[in-house]
């Protein structure tokens, strides 16, 4: 058996790092960008929607799977003394994974030699394939807020001009 002083030391103890701990918990946290001038960094950001339809006449339910992965390389232009910076970012690649009734595609900007083959795969080939390269300029606060987009909207105007968006009836 302990000693008695074992015993309350440790209780002691015990305490003291349940104080400390909860007093812990309940402080905010200010995360920060901190950008420096022509730093870039990558992001790979990937959206996976589901989604289920029915009252389609002779279809029953459909269920459709997206899955889109991006890759941007996003390049701080300049700094300003707040930290508020204006960041490039350019859209280097884009994958998408469709999973429908009538079948599955995959359109890939790193591999196009296979767009051509699915008349589907080709259409979305066309219209994404009008993004990557592309960039857009964002102004952010250092605490992530954006405060100013510039360039979507050329995008997508060359987006809604291809071919493959004329023939969907996109433009």
């Amino acid at each position: 058996m302990k000693p008695l002083r074992q015993l309350v030391a440790s209780g002691v103890a015990a305490i003291i790092v349940l104080f400390a701990g909860s007093s812990l918990l309940g402080q905010d946290v200010a995360l920060r960008y901190r950008w420096n001038k022509g730093e870039a960094l990558r992001y790979r950001m990937v959206q996976e929607t589901t989604m289920a339809m029915s009252g389609i006449p002779g279809m029953g339910e459909m269920n459709i799977t997206n899955t889109m992965t991006q890759i941007q390389k996003m390049t701080a232009q300049d700094v300003a003394g707040d930290g508020t910076a204006t960041i490039q970012a350019l859209f280097e690649s884009i994958k998408m994974e469709m999973g429908t009734p009538m079948g599955n595609f995959v359109y890939d900007s790193t591999a196009p030699a296979q767009n051509n083959a699915d008349p589907m795969v080709a259409q979305v080939a066309g219209m994404m394939g009008a993004l990557v390269g592309e960039s857009i300029t964002i102004v952010m606060s250092p605490t992530g807020a954006i405060q100013k987009t510039e360039g979507m909207t050329r995008i997508v105007q060359k987006m809604q001009q291809s071919p493959q968006a004329a023939a969907a009836g996109l433009s």
